[in-house]
């Protein structure tokens, strides 16, 4: 039995706290707290995934849909599983930990992720992330595809439509070098946890399906 979780976005801002300096203790703590509410660029990038899960139009967001349309035209999405979850036990030093994980889609053998940003796309920051290597470890698929979308809005003033103006594929596969950085990341975070004061935060779920770790 689980005696904590972990997620994906928790443990990569645990990395991002070790290697960076914007990621502060306050910060890490408040992401794991879920205290910040989500700023604009999150909830367009919430819209666009909608939109590649079930076609669903925003009501918050005007969007070219046909700009994210041929971003996924080489993609049979109307067969692919979205927004598929799933965890697996991890075994530490804390005992088994529970890694849950939500892939956004899933074809066949390979895993996708759907990437949006208002700024530069920035490829080392995606193949830096634990988000996939988590994904594909708890998934047991080790290869994925990251399809990452940069979105802007016209330069009149009063264009407000948001328009994929530049796309990246990034494909990546997932190796043994990535299980010791994730069990690295796993066992750091759990003892950040315990020494913040943010046990109760990180109490395993049940609602969750687990798959048998091998």
């Amino acid at each position: 039995m689980a005696t904590f979780r972990a997620s994906p976005t928790w443990l990569n801002a645990y990395k991002l706290y070790l290697n960076t300096d914007w990621m502060t203790t306050e910060k890490l703590v408040s992401q794991i707290r879920s205290e910040e509410p989500p700023n604009e660029q999150m909830l367009l990038g919430t819209a666009v995934h909608k939109y590649i899960e079930d076609g669903s139009h925003s009501e918050e967001f005007d969007i070219d849909y046909a700009s994210i349309d041929e971003v996924m035209a080489d993609l049979r999405l109307d067969v692919m599983l979205h927004e598929l979850r799933g965890s697996r036990n991890l075994m530490t030093e804390y005992g088994e930990i529970q890694i849950n994980s939500l892939a956004d889609g899933i074809l066949g053998l390979m895993l996708y992720e759907w990437k949006t940003t208002t700024g530069t796309i920035q490829l080392d920051k995606y193949i830096d992330s634990m988000q996939w290597k988590v994904c594909a470890w708890v998934f047991e698929l080790p290869r994925i595809e990251y399809r990452i979308m940069q979105l802007k809005q016209g330069r009149k003033k009063d264009d407000t439509t948001w328009k994929v103006t530049k796309s990246e594929v990034l494909p990546l596969v997932w190796n043994d070098r990535d299980m010791i950085e994730i069990n690295h990341m796993v066992n750091g975070f759990i003892d950040f946890c315990l020494r913040t004061d943010l046990e109760a935060f990180i109490q395993p779920r049940d609602e969750v399906q687990l798959l048998e770790a091998s």
